[in-house]
């Protein structure tokens, strides 16, 4: 437990280095800055933005600034004008599985199978995705009366309807021969969230699971 502690920690870690919300600023002369706002005074802003393809830390005067919005754009919605962080236009978002983020880490949990899984996602079409991934087991050896041991593992599986709200049916591969076929419930979030209850079948022996993860 003390090691999926950690690994959560880790999945935390991550979803926060990889975010991609974007805050918001229009300036009185019509610009409008896609950046990460640091801190704002009573006189000031100051943010991060991209200038010359480099990120840089700069600031304004509030009297040049018309509006300021906190976590409004993300990435796949802006047009920059090149090499800025200035937006040249902002699409809006569509709700089709090409506006998912593609790679995903997850914690997975089932009786007494503990999983770290790396998956990719390959959009098919607006509500349909076809997913491989692979990682580690660790399985507690209960018959033994504890201990544990590990499995390679590699998992397919279909996203039907979606984006955030699908149907996964698939199959889990474990090396040594053995496999689980899954139905479950996938929640994606376009911040990145992942939540997975499921139940899986071991030799039609259902099994209760539960994942929590990232994507990016």
């Amino acid at each position: 437990m003390k090691i999926l502690s950690l690994l959560l920690v880790f999945l935390i870690a991550l979803g926060k280095a990889y975010s991609q919300d974007y805050d918001l600023i229009v300036k009185s002369s019509g610009d409008s800055i896609a950046c990460h706002i640091d801190s704002i005074t009573v006189t000031h802003i100051y943010f991060e933005m991209i200038s010359n393809n480099c990120w840089i830390h700069t600031y304004i005067d509030k009297i040049n600034v018309t509006i300021i919005q906190h976590d409004t754009l993300k990435t796949k919605q802006v047009v920059f004008k090149s090499g800025t962080s200035i937006i040249k236009e902002i699409r809006e978002p569509k709700e089709s599985m090409f506006d998912l983020q593609r790679n995903s880490v997850y914690l997975e949990s089932k009786r007494v199978f503990y999983s770290l899984i790396y998956e990719r996602m390959f959009p098919l079409s607006d509500h349909l995705g076809l997913i491989f991934g692979g990682g580690y087991t660790l399985v507690l050896d209960i018959l033994s009366g504890g201990g544990a041991f590990g499995l390679l593992v590699g998992e397919t599986s279909l996203l039907l309807g979606g984006p955030k709200h699908n149907f996964e049916p698939g199959v889990i591969i474990y090396s040594g021969g053995g496999y689980m076929v899954r139905i479950g419930y996938r929640f994606q979030g376009y911040k990145g969230l992942i939540l997975r209850p499921s139940i899986d079948f071991i030799n039609a022996f259902p099994l209760l699971s539960f994942s929590i993860g990232y994507s990016f």
